[in-house]
């Protein structure tokens, strides 16, 4: 590639995340309980080295308009130790992210491994009513002339506009849409994030970032117990997922990945 950079030799994946929201809030009293059962479970204390107390602020303003703040603990987050993995749990939802992604059957086992010690710790009738699937992918420009979108984009693909090809300066598309996929019960909305911009955080380098999301809506509610079910759907998100990149990405670019997203 002459023209483009991806994230990493192998692909372009910068982050994915793996989220799962909870059909009602968890009381704060048990969610308190489940961060201590969470700090001294084995498994967790072995795979991650770092927690660290999620905080919530609230603000109560009384009849004299007198203000009162106060600081409640809501959640967890725990790093590993090169910061590459991370697990958040609270009253709403378990989020687990990685930022060093290689291969989707690597990357998923571990997900699924933290997940399931993590549900096995707090099933006491959960239900959930979300599954979100979310990959951030991400190239770099190094010559920010026109060549460089003939030589990362696939045109003729149904999620880019034609007006990109004359376009100089920064842009970014957004676009969101429900379908129904096969083998999933319910709808899934799709949102598929284009930006091309100047990271302020990397030397203002010209980047291009592909986020795609994928949150399938479960109705009715199903019990966070049901570990085949939540594997199921993002299994199949994921070639889901997959299949998009691959329509939007050029198949020279493609050519280049040993293993995308496989």
């Amino acid at each position: 590639m002459n023209y483009i950079k991806a994230y990493s030799n192998e692909n372009a994946v910068k982050v994915i995340a793996f989220a799962i929201n909870f059909s009602e809030k968890i009381t704060d009293v048990k969610v308190h309980e489940l961060i201590n059962q969470i700090k001294s479970n084995e498994y967790f204390k072995k795979n991650f080295s770092k927690f660290e107390d999620q905080t919530q602020f609230s603000l109560v303003f009384g009849p004299d308009g007198a203000q009162q703040q106060t600081v409640t603990v809501n959640g967890i987050i725990l790093y590993e130790n090169q910061l590459l993995w991370s697990l958040t749990f609270n009253s709403d939802v378990i989020l687990i992210t990685c930022k060093k992604y290689n291969r989707w059957k690597e990357i998923s086992i571990g997900a699924y491994a933290h997940l399931e010690h993590l549900i096995r710790i707090i099933d006491s009738g959960i239900n959930i009513s979300q599954v979100t699937l979310e990959y951030l992918d991400e190239f770099e420009i190094l010559n920010p002339s026109e060549r460089w979108k003939n030589e990362l984009f696939n045109f003729s693909c149904k999620y880019l506009n034609p007006n990109l090809y004359t376009l100089t300066d920064f842009w970014h598309l957004n676009q969101g849409y429900f379908i129904k996929l096969e083998g999933l019960e319910n709808k899934l909305l799709d949102t598929i994030n284009i930006n091309y911009f100047a990271d302020q955080n990397d030397s203002f380098k010209h980047k291009l970032n592909i986020r795609t999301q994928h949150k399938l809506l479960v109705e009715p509610v199903k019990p966070i117990s049901d570990f085949n079910y939540i594997k199921d759907c993002f299994e199949k998100m994921h070639i889901h997922s997959k299949e998009i990149f691959e329509s939007i990405v050029h198949n020279d670019v493609l050519n280049t990945f040993a293993r995308r997203k496989n």
